[in-house]
């Protein structure tokens, strides 16, 4: 999904290994900011990283960027649902490939524009 939006495969594998040296310091922060969050299932990253991420963004940068990040959560949350429905059978009989196609396209969309939305905010 990020080649849609113009992701390199080499920009892809940096935010996989998230290496400091790939990224300017105060960026870093923010996308490994982003990472513990995750990691953590929406809590509040703690220690010296984070510590430094909160000196690094004003408290309104860092409440734009955890607004971001509960962007992504819902959007992933929802592509999950919408890839995972076994109840949908169970109340329209069985569902057609084309249904199906439909309703996964329809949160992958959902799910893309939403990153894509971040992605932006950030400047990644």
């Amino acid at each position: 999904m990020g080649a849609q939006f113009g992701i390199t495969g080499e920009e892809l594998e940096k935010l996989v290994k998230l290496d400091p040296n790939d990224f300017p310091r105060r960026k870093w922060l923010a996308l490994a900011y982003a990472r513990q969050t995750a990691a953590l299932r929406g809590a509040e990253p703690q220690g010296p990283e984070a510590d430094e991420f909160r000196a690094a963004y004003s408290k309104k940068e860092q409440a734009h960027i955890k607004k971001i990040l509960r962007m992504m959560k819902a959007a992933n949350y929802t592509s999950n649902t919408l890839l995972h429905m076994p109840w949908r059978r169970e109340l329209s009989g069985p569902e057609t490939p084309a249904q199906k196609d439909g309703i996964v396209a329809t949160g992958l969309a959902l799910a893309s524009d939403m990153a894509f939305a971040a992605r932006k905010r950030l400047g990644i």
